[in-house]
């Protein structure tokens, strides 16, 4: 039989590092796999509610009755539309050992699991870290493409607006010779005497 824990009576986390510390480690983890603050794509949705009792836990975290748990009683989750009664949640864990969320089961009924249903649910955790590994070359790429793209946008622009002050300043060179030609012609006009008649 699987370990059954309340959320309450979870295992303190075995590195003691700062909670403030911690969680800005955690969440440079979580931004480090672009899932954070992104709509929900269908392959890692994010659910609210109980898994901040199982995200500090190195191990599944199984309330087969939610109504007689201290912490989980109190979850909106539990006490409200849904009436979760049942609750199961693997952490998904970074090799560098961030927790980055959840894999969750939910039922509206208690009940008990085997064995073998927490390590599937272990295992699903892990096979969801495994996908977030398996896209992190591709949005490193898509990032490096995206700077690519916006660096070549702004030598671009650059190249556009130097060549606008350029042609801007052909411009005035013309007007200015064009006005230095007027002025030299009213210059030798008026200080140049008649031409005599011979």
């Amino acid at each position: 039989m699987p370990e059954q824990a309340s959320a309450a009576g979870r295992a303190p986390d075995k590195r003691v590092v700062p909670l403030p510390v911690a969680e800005a480690r955690r969440m440079d983890a979580v931004r480090r796999y672009s899932i954070l603050d992104t709509p929900p794509d269908g392959a890692f949705d994010r659910d609210p509610g109980l898994c901040a009792s199982a995200i500090l836990r190195d191990d599944t975290l199984v309330i087969p009755g939610t109504l007689t748990d201290p912490v989980a009683c109190a979850n909106p989750l539990v006490t409200g539309p849904l009436g979760v009664r049942f609750y199961a949640a693997a952490p998904i864990i970074t090799a560098d050992g961030h927790r980055l969320g959840t894999v969750n089961v939910l039922d509206d009924k208690p009940r008990s699991i085997t064995q073998d249903d927490t390590a599937t649910l272990a295992d699903l955790a892990a096979i969801v870290m495994d996908e977030l590994e398996l896209r992190l070359p591709a949005l490193h790429a898509v990032r490096h493409e995206q700077e690519k793209r916006e660096a070549e946008s702004g030598y671009a622009e650059a190249e556009h607006r130097r060549a606008e002050t350029e042609q801007a300043a052909r411009e005035q060179a013309e007007k200015d010779s064009a006005a230095i030609a007027a002025f030299t012609s009213t210059l030798q006009r008026t200080l140049l005497p008649p031409a005599s008649a011979p």
